[in-house]
């Protein structure tokens, strides 16, 4: 099983990028094939200096079975569109405003929040 961490569609910006890519760091460290997918461009906040970085994201995922990790998005409207909501286990965000989505209605126990 794959996991695959991801962020909302419309953009990332350098804490989507940071939490994605040290995410998925982690998650290779403790033996899970992972990796770290990004829809959308990237904005100004990620500067030409990280942009010239070896950066480890992709543009869509791959295929196999796939479970999947949110970083810095919580509206599941924002989520990219190979994102199944039964298949997500973990969601992480700063904002507030759809906690109890996630607790009430998909986690059920998982991280969130």
């Amino acid at each position: 099983m794959k996991t695959v961490v991801t962020t909302g569609k419309v953009f990332a910006d350098i804490d989507a990028l940071a939490c994605g890519i040290v995410y998925k760091e982690l998650l290779e460290k403790l033996g899970k094939n992972s990796e770290f997918v990004i829809t959308g461009p990237l904005n100004n906040t990620v500067t030409k200096s990280i942009l010239n970085w070896d950066l480890d994201y992709k543009k869509e995922v791959g295929g196999g079975d796939t479970n999947f990790v949110i970083v810095d998005a919580s509206n599941k409207d924002v989520l990219p569109e190979f994102v199944k909501l039964n298949k997500i286990i973990e969601v992480y965000d700063h904002r507030h405003g759809y906690q109890d989505f996630w607790k009430e209605d998909f986690l059920r126990g998982s991280q969130a929040f």
